[in-house]
């Protein structure tokens, strides 16, 4: 028999000790007082393993065993880890199993990605994220788990607490994935769980015609316009255009790098993808950013009082939207709108891809399906119309 039940406890009424009975037809085994009917309040696993003997006074949680029917379970427990080569005597004491408590494990992998943002290799958006997640779900809720513990069923409890969007319910599951394969990395676990899956349908792209782009514009105030203007010819992340110096205009080759971003209000010497990206200077960008005034500061574009943009861009922007009773965000104004726009105008999704920037044509094609849908669509209805206009033609002559 694989350990058994004991305690260090005399009968509290006769003060002799207690005595061991086994249930008829099972394994249990109780430990009373028969002539007081009393039972210990401390009870131990005393166990010998692997050459080694071993008192478990403690379940995994930390709980003392505190009765008959509580160390039975552990004892059971602990015999079926044992038959399955899975027993880990670590689980059962607290200074051993402290370092796979779930909170102990966040620490680190946030120490580990905090190293990671100071060498520019997470933005600080993505860090903050990380530490949001970590502070209001995974110490609340899962703390006090030992990661080593952890199945698809905790991790399905686990999701079904968080009464989130699921798109935030998604970004927080992913970063506990992220936690467990730190954990995987450091050997920590054998095996990551599997998580659940959760399925978002995407939102349609928002975008408006260069009409809209440009009545907007107008209604900005001339001294913000530029920017906005640059915006729309480029169809860059409005935190690379704020990010820009003149160090990035390359007159001579005729093109714009794209190397710094804003994060968190940071600015940062990568950009989200980690990628340089050029852009051609052409006769509209030209005229945009021969007219910008140059700065002490570096900056391309710079505001009212001569510093470089912040977030405020946004405001100024839905400020304008409201003026022309237009609702759209600036992202989608300025970025799905450059995109949109060139795919309803029969331009290869390979070029769109290049200009946007993105890391495959495969984003570009999932991104923006519906607009080259449409315009496949119209091409087709126009095909239909011809034929008909034919047909006619033909047989009126």
């Amino acid at each position: 028999m694989k350990g058994s039940i004991r305690t260090e406890q005399k009968c509290p009424k006769c003060k002799k000790a207690f005595k061991k009975k086994t249930l008829p037809g099972t394994t249990a085994t109780f430990l009373i007082c028969p002539a007081c009917m009393t039972s210990p309040s401390r009870l131990f696993i005393d166990l010998y393993w692997k050459g080694e003997r071993y008192r478990v006074w403690k379940d995994k949680r930390g709980n003392l065993l505190s009765s008959n029917e509580q160390a039975n379970r552990l004892l059971e427990a602990i015999r079926r880890e044992i038959d399955d080569h899975k027993f880990d005597p670590s689980h059962y004491f607290q200074k051993k199993a402290k370092p796979f408590y779930i909170r102990n494990v966040v620490e680190m992998w946030l120490a580990h990605n905090e190293q990671r943002a100071s060498v520019d290799d997470l933005s600080p958006a993505m860090m903050q994220k990380k530490r949001t997640h970590a502070k209001k779900y995974f110490i609340p809720l899962l703390g006090d788990e030992d990661i080593r513990d952890i199945r698809a069923m905790d991790l399905h409890n686990f999701r079904m607490s968080l009464d989130l969007a699921p798109k935030t319910v998604k970004n927080i599951l992913s970063d506990l994935s992220h936690l467990f394969g730190f954990a995987h990395e450091l050997e920590m676990i054998e095996r990551i769980p599997p998580f659940p899956r959760v399925k978002l349908q995407k939102p349609p792209i928002q975008a408006i015609t260069e009409e809209t782009q440009d009545k907007i514009i107008n209604a900005i105030e001339s001294h913000n316009q530029p920017i906005f203007r640059f915006l729309k010819a480029t169809g860059c992340r409005p935190s690379m255009a704020r990010a820009l110096m003149w160090d990035c205009v390359d007159w001579e080759n005729q093109v714009i790098v794209f190397k710094r971003n804003y994060s968190e209000g940071e600015l940062r010497e990568v950009l989200k993808n980690k990628r340089i990206l050029y852009f051609p200077i052409t006769s509209e960008l030209a005229d945009i950013l021969g007219n910008v005034p140059r700065s002490l500061t570096g900056f391309v574009f710079i505001n009212k009082k001569g510093k470089p943009y912040g977030k405020h861009i946004d405001r100024i922007w839905n400020r304008a939207c409201k003026i022309v009773g237009v609702k759209i965000p600036l992202y989608a104004g300025v970025r799905h709108s450059f995109a949109t726009n060139l795919l309803e105008q029969g331009v290869d999704l390979r070029v769109v891809a290049d200009l946007m920037g993105h890391s495959s044509m495969e984003v570009t094609r999932t991104n923006y399906v519906q607009v080259k849908m449409k315009h496949l669509a119209d091409v087709l209805e126009a095909r239909k119309n011809y034929g008909s206009d034919r047909a006619v033609k033909k047989k009126g002559g």
